[in-house]
Order: C-alpha cells, then sequence, then structure tokens
C-alpha cells in the first residue's frame, strides 16, 4: 500500500480490500492497521458514507452506490465497481471484533486507572499550611503556596510536586513503594519520613529518618539515609550530604525557615511563598548577597527590614502590595 496516502485514503482502500467472506488474514491485517482513534474514526467515517453497518440484508451481499463526483473521498477510492461489495458475515464479524476491542480496552484502562489511582490535585494557599493523608494513612504536609498532585491506586502510591515543599510521614509497604516526582527527579521510599522542596529547577530532598532512592534523568543513583541531603541544580546533578540538621531545613512545619548564607535571590523565592504580592529586584548584584537568618510566617516586610538593617540592602513596599529591593 502507498505510504503517501493520507489516513482517510488508506480507510477508503482497506474497506474495499476486506471482500471475501472467509478471508481472515485480511479482517486480521486490517484489525492491526485500526491502532488510533484516528484510523478508527476515518474507518467508520468509509463506512458510514455507504451506509451499510445498518443496512445489510444478512442474506444478500451488499453493493453500495458509487460515490458522486464530488465525493471528497471519491479519489481515493479508484477501485473496481466489482470489488466494492461487503459481504455481510464481514461485515458482522468486523463489528463483532471492532465492539470487543472496545471493551477489552474499555476493561483495560479502568484496571490501569485503578491500579495508578486518579489524579488529586492538592494546594496550599498562601499563609496556609496544608496537611491530608493517603488511604493508607501515610501523612503529608504541604508548605504555603506549595501544590503537589496525588496518585493513590490500589498499586501505586506516587506525588508529583509541582512547587514548593512537602514534608512526607510514610507508611511502610514493600509491596507498594511511594513515590515522589519533581522536575525529572524520581525519590522512591518503603517507609520514611523525609521532605522534598522545589524553586524552580532548584530541588533540595531530605531524610529525616529511614532510606530513600534519588534518581535523575540521566540514571545516576543516590541513597540517602538520616539526616542526609542531596541538592539538584539545573543539570541534575546530585550532591548529597551527610550529618545535616535535618529537623532545621524542615522547621517551615512550625511556622519558620532558616537561612544560612543563602543567596538573597533563593531567600527571595521562598518567601515569594508566604506573600501575595511580586517580590522584584532592581539591582541584579544584590541578587548574590548572601543572608541569614530565621523568617517568621506571614511577615515578610519585617524579615526584609531586619535583612536592610544586617546588609544595608534598601526595599520599598509599592500602595499595590508589591515589594521592590534595590
Amino acid at each position: 500500500m502507498a505510504t503517501d496516502m493520507t489516513i482517510e485514503q488508506e480507510a477508503a482502500e482497506r474497506f474495499y480490500r476486506v471482500k471475501d467472506r472467509n478471508d481472515d488474514y485480511k479482517i486480521d491485517d486490517l484489525m492491526a492497521w485500526l491502532d488510533t482513534p484516528e484510523k478508527i474514526d476515518a474507518y467508520a467515517e468509509v463506512a458510514k458514507s455507504w451506509g451499510k453497518l445498518n443496512s445489510v440484508n444478512p442474506e444478500e451481499v451488499a453493493t453500495p452506490p458509487l460515490a458522486s463526483t464530488s465525493d471528497p473521498l471519491q479519489p481515493a477510492l479508484n477501485v473496481e465497481p466489482s470489488l466494492m461489495s461487503i459481504p455481510t458475515p464481514i461485515i458482522g464479524q468486523f463489528r463483532n471484533r471492532l465492539l470487543g476491542g472496545f471493551v477489552t480496552l474499555v476493561i483495560l484502562a479502568i484496571t490501569i486507572t485503578s491500579y495508578i489511582g486518579l489524579p488529586t490535585r492538592h494546594h496550599a494557599n498562601i499563609g496556609e499550611i496544608y496537611r491530608f493523608a493517603l488511604d493508607d494513612n501515610s501523612q503529608i504536609m504541604l508548605e504555603s503556596n506549595s501544590q503537589v498532585t496525588v496518585y493513590d491506586g490500589w498499586g501505586n502510591r506516587t506525588v508529583e510536586l509541582i512547587s514548593g515543599s512537602a514534608y512526607f510521614d510514610i507508611v511502610t509497604n514493600k509491596d507498594k513503594p511511594f513515590r515522589v516526582l519533581v522536575n525529572g527527579i524520581t525519590t522512591t521510599v518503603l517507609g520514611t519520613q523525609f521532605n522534598v522542596t522545589r524553586l524552580g529547577s532548584d530541588i533540595n530532598i531530605a531524610v529525616k529518618e529511614g532510606r530513600v532512592q534519588v534518581e535523575n534523568g540521566n540514571n545516576d543513583l543516590v541513597i540517602l539515609q538520616d539526616n542526609e541531603v542531596v541538592a539538584i541544580g539545573q543539570r541534575q546533578m546530585l550532591s548529597k550530604q551527610s550529618n545535616m540538621d535535618v529537623d532545621r531545613l524542615m522547621e517551615w512545619r512550625n511556622g519558620s525557615i532558616h537561612f544560612d548564607n543563602a543567596p538573597f535571590e533563593a531567600v527571595v523565592a521562598r518567601l515569594q511563598n508566604y506573600y501575595a504580592y511580586p517580590i522584584q529586584f532592581v539591582n541584579p548584584s544584590t541578587r548574590e548577597k548572601l543572608v541569614s537568618g530565621t523568617f517568621n510566617h506571614n511577615d515578610v516586610p519585617g524579615f526584609l527590614a531586619a535583612v536592610s538593617e544586617l546588609t544595608g540592602v534598601q526595599f520599598e513596599q509599592a500602595s499595590s502590595g508589591s515589594i521592590i529591593i534595590h
């Protein structure tokens, strides 16, 4: 068959190739070709144009009327009139197989969906710490302005971190590992307490207790255990650190965030999760200044005022609520 045909032209040609009452090969070939919704729709349109699927006499061989010269499918057909007879048993066999295929696909879709779980979106509003539980009572806590999508099926426990930070206290289940997906990074655990933070392309994963496996898009692996952290940047390099004060990294759960010689730009990116209006830099060099301190939730202007006193960096709050850092 020519490879430069459109789907509609291929559908028309295959429609007329199925002409022998007991030629299972041609039917199997047709069913193999009907592997996408577009092909099925195209084939159905060809069959519908001849009006044969619902109007054939079971005892007769049907001969559809020829299409008019204005029929858009006519140039694609180019078939001898003697080949335009479609035996009823073939139509019935095709319809039964197609119906059976649809039923199989529906059952398969339901099975896969129940195994994976329907996606459920959870979001913490600005200034809010949001808590929820999975069906097995695993606990998840979202930092202010954080968002996740959860897939909790009978064979799967997966959370995709869209933005912000999330803390996980996961019930052990060796038959149903728990996974966190974030920007191409996969963290797999059996049962543990850990934290995942995403700020743009920067990802930080900290384990309070237990053991997790972290894998990037290049199939590089790192294993984290108690009080270990891995930092991942734009190039997805895995940088592991041990003997960390993980509790300090997770203090956002209790209403505060600690910064220790962090670039001001990274600090502002974290503060933005707690502030409804834009925080913008005017001077690019200010972004690189190192900042240390403790931020208490819901007091962004107060924290910036303290930073201003320590570093000399000036900022102003517009009447619209936005903050400009000079």
